[in-house]
């Protein structure tokens, strides 16, 4: 698994969180909860556009599902690789950072035991190289 992959998956979640909180918004529109959307203008009433906030909720539905298997495709992928880290802190940086969406600071935080967030950072991406100069050689 590269960095590339890594960082991937960590935008994957980011967008799959975004189209939740979207849906969300537009399930609320529709049962009159609110009538603010954003990233949309301020619209006053809603209920004349019912069918067409229906039709983008069903669209936004299938693309969250088609984000949600890549995913879990994904996911698969990473516990398979992080699984077969010996390093404890390299494993932990990984999860915290790449899976959990914390920042550089917040996983060495977290991590704790004195580790920077510019230790951490470079630890991993020391280890990502080794691994893809490994998979590389072996091929």
């Amino acid at each position: 698994m590269t960095k590339d992959d890594l960082e991937n998956l960590s935008a994957l979640n980011r967008e799959l969180k975004h189209d939740l909180e979207r849906l969300h918004e537009l399930q609320a529109a529709v049962s009159g909860r609110t009538s603010s959307i954003s990233g949309l203008p301020h619209i006053g009433v809603l209920q004349d556009h019912i069918g067409l906030y229906l039709g983008i909720i069903d669209e936004l539905n299938h693309i969250i599902m088609e984000r949600v298997l890549k995913s879990v495709l994904e996911y698969a992928k990473l516990n398979q690789f992080v699984n077969n880290i010996d390093d404890p802190l390299i494993r932990k940086a990984i999860l915290h950072h790449y899976v959990d969406g914390l920042s550089w600071h917040q996983t060495a935080a977290r991590i704790g035991g004195g580790n920077t967030a510019d230790g951490i950072r470079l630890k991993v991406d020391r280890y990502l190289q080794m691994q893809n100069r490994q998979r590389n050689h072996e091929e």
